[in-house]
């Protein structure tokens, strides 16, 4: 969800709210004009009532690294579903537009958000 704050009144208000579960920390980057909000979406492999687990025989929910707009929440790209990250982290960024995404197997994914062909 995004919050519009008035810093001169301290006054907050819910300036647009999403369907989106993280269990991670998120990111803001780009300039000051124009930021995207990082962060993760986790989805269950199965309908566990007893909620969502990383181990220590596998996880049962894959997570996805979304980018929106700050401004509005629109939906700007998202990356494929993949084994989770440790709850509580979050996705790093990096140089050139990368983004790290450490997941609990040990390895490290590099995503990179590429412009869409123009449709014809």
């Amino acid at each position: 969800m995004g919050i519009d704050f008035d810093q001169k009144t301290g006054k907050m208000s819910l300036a647009w709210s999403v369907n989106e579960s993280t269990l991670s920390l998120m990111d803001l980057i780009g300039p000051a004009n124009h930021r995207v909000l990082v962060a993760t979406n986790y989805s269950p492999i199965n309908t566990n009532p007893m909620g969502y687990n990383q181990g220590p025989k596998g996880a049962n929910y894959v997570e996805q690294v979304q980018w929106r707009d700050t401004e509005t929440g629109k939906l700007l790209a998202a990356s494929d579903f993949f084994a989770p990250m440790p709850q509580g982290m979050q996705v790093w960024p990096g140089y050139g537009g990368l983004i790290y995404f450490a997941q609990l197997d040990g390895h490290i994914v590099a995503l990179q958000v590429l412009p869409t062909s123009p449709k014809e």
